[in-house]
């Protein structure tokens, strides 16, 4: 993957991104739920024998959400402002036999089945070598994930470095549930620097994914 420097004097967010940046904390955190109604049930019907994690699926609906949308591939490396051409996923993941929580790094497909073989392979890795600081999970050309699968949250948030040079998105899904009408949705928290991204991203951003959760037939093909 590639990178290059935003011309901050040409940059039309010069002035919005030293406002925020200069903050003690300049993110931003946005909790909301996410319609996974025809996702669930696109997931049901497959047979169990190939029926993928539901974490890899929504996993895979925020990264694409992500990589379509350029502020939510802009980060901070050496302390100047840049944008990568596609981010990976990096997530954490509880490896067999243990109790304690893992990082995994894997890489970025627009083909879910091959995001879907790198989480897994990923998981692999973990199982054999746990570490929280694996192979290629130190650059900034990340999103990080996690889940809680048994908690439905209305808020969550994470800890943070230094927002010179932490400046990867983080999105945590919560429990998958019924709500009222019938439909099921998941609680999703997406903390941000405000220094890249505004309200208008975020809602890009969940709209993104509602819309490919509604087509799951074509998003998981």
């Amino acid at each position: 993957m590639t990178m290059r420097k935003i011309d901050i004097e040409a940059w039309e967010r010069k002035e919005h991104f030293f406002f925020f940046q200069n903050r003690i904390r300049p993110q931003v955190e946005v909790t909301a739920l996410l319609d996974v109604t025809r996702l669930a049930a696109y997931r049901n019907a497959l047979g169990a024998g190939s029926r993928p994690r539901l974490s890899d699926m929504l996993y895979f609906l925020a990264a694409r959400a992500a990589n379509g949308i350029e502020e939510f591939r802009q980060r901070l490396v050496e302390r100047a402002p840049v944008v990568f051409d596609r981010v990976d996923l990096a997530f954490t993941y509880v490896p067999k036999g243990r109790r304690l929580h893992a990082n995994c790094v894997a890489a970025y497909s627009e083909r879910f089945g091959e995001a879907a073989a790198a989480i897994e392979a990923a998981r692999s890795a973990a199982d054999a070598h746990p570490t929280l600081t694996p192979a290629g999970g130190g650059g900034q050309d990340m999103l990080y994930f996690s889940i809680v699968p048994g908690l439905r949250f209305s808020s969550i948030s994470n800890p943070w470095g230094d927002p010179w040079a932490d400046s990867v998105p983080r999105i945590i899904f919560g429990q998958v549930h019924e709500v009222p009408g019938g439909g099921q949705a998941a609680p999703v928290s997406v903390e941000v620097l405000h220094s890249f991204i505004d309200g208008r991203h975020i809602e890009a951003f969940f709209e993104s994914m509602r819309a490919a959760s509604d087509d799951a037939e074509r998003t998981f093909a």
